[in-house]
């Protein structure tokens, strides 16, 4: 499962801000949000690289998203 991640910083209810603390691994080039509310599947021939993991701490202190383990990806 991805989701849609922007640095077009807005106060929308929905979205997820992401601070540098916040990844376990990588990160993001500038701050950014996750759009909660735009997730996709994609085949996994299609994604070049994985850019980061977020702490799970951080997903796990929204209700609405799914926590998924890094190890089992």
């Amino acid at each position: 499962m991805l989701a849609a991640v922007t640095s077009h910083i807005t106060e929308h209810p929905n979205a997820v801000r992401l601070w540098r603390s916040d990844f376990a691994v990588g990160r993001l080039p500038k701050p950014s949000m996750v759009k909660v509310t735009e997730l996709f599947t994609m085949h996994s021939s299609l994604i070049a690289k994985r850019i980061g993991n977020i702490r799970t701490e951080k997903m796990a202190s929204y209700g609405h998203c799914a926590v998924s383990s890094p190890e089992g990806l």
